[in-house]
């Protein structure tokens, strides 16, 4: 009578033993989970797109680089839950998501497909590779293909910092301007905040920056727009205006300003 007694004992020692290494295993995976929503926490954008605005000193140059998302967020926390989401945007509008999974074999996050939440905007399946600490590769695994990206503060921030963010003479009067990579302007001027324009969907067809206090309304927005252009180190601002609210710029052939870099920021 023993003999059943003590096979039942090993089964239930058994179950319970392998019960306990699933939960173990399991419990072992949430740091390593952790670490890597830690490591994609933040805000990011082309790689190829900054470079070209780097290279070119233009942003209207950079317009047909080919990426999925101008801009993505990812947020650690929400990796972390059962809904995880990219949060990305195009130039001119934001919505666009993509929904996430964790992959525990490859400790990756991959594009989840079968949601059931209707059509996702990126049907392809794609893996975020993490490249460095401030780069990271969406790599799609039926095409081969990747696209990188970069860590980013935001699109404004990493834009200025790209291109125009720096201290700069005014010729005009020999007077110190100094364009912050926040936006923000310290001059002599009446405007002290900028914004680099980089939707392109309302008639600009060229390198424009809007000059605006920060107190204005949004409603007054694009009425202080100038084309920039970049020759060197001389910066010139050129006026720039829809009299007929049409979208179609008139450009100033005298610049509004020319400015000489003195230093980076």
């Amino acid at each position: 009578m023993l003999r059943p007694c003590i096979f039942l004992l090993l089964i239930i020692v058994l179950f319970t033993g392998c019960k306990n290494k699933t939960v173990s295993t399991q419990a072992n995976l949430i740091p390593l989970r952790h670490a890597v929503a830690d490591s994609l926490n933040g805000t990011w954008m082309p790689e190829e797109y900054l470079l070209t605005v780097e290279q070119t000193k233009s942003i209207w140059k950079a317009r047909d680089v080919n990426f999925s998302f101008f801009t993505f967020w990812l947020d650690k926390e929400n990796l972390m839950s059962d809904s995880a989401i990219l949060s990305g945007a195009t130039e001119h509008e934001g919505g666009y998501l993509a929904y996430l999974q964790y992959d525990s074999t490859t400790g990756r996050f991959i594009n989840n497909l079968n949601t059931g939440t209707g059509e996702p905007y990126i049907d392809e399946p794609f893996e975020l590779r993490l490249i460095d600490s401030n780069r990271l590769e969406i790599f799609f695994t039926n095409s081969n293909t990747r696209e990188v990206y970069r860590r980013v503060k935001d699109a404004q921030y990493a834009l200025s910092s790209a291109l125009i963010a720096g201290a700069y003479e005014d010729l005009s009067d020999h007077t110190v301007v100094v364009f912050h990579p926040d936006g923000k302007v310290e001059s002599g001027w009446k405007e002290d905040h900028y914004a680099l324009i980089f939707d392109f969907m309302e008639g600009i067809d060229f390198d424009a920056i809007e000059l605006y206090n920060e107190n204005e309304s949004s409603s007054e927005f694009l009425n202080n727009l100038y084309h920039f252009a970049f020759s060197g180190d001389t910066l010139r601002l050129y006026s720039a205006s829809d009299p007929l609210g049409t979208f179609q710029y008139q450009i100033s052939n005298k610049p509004y300003k020319v400015l000489v870099r003195q230093r980076a920021l």
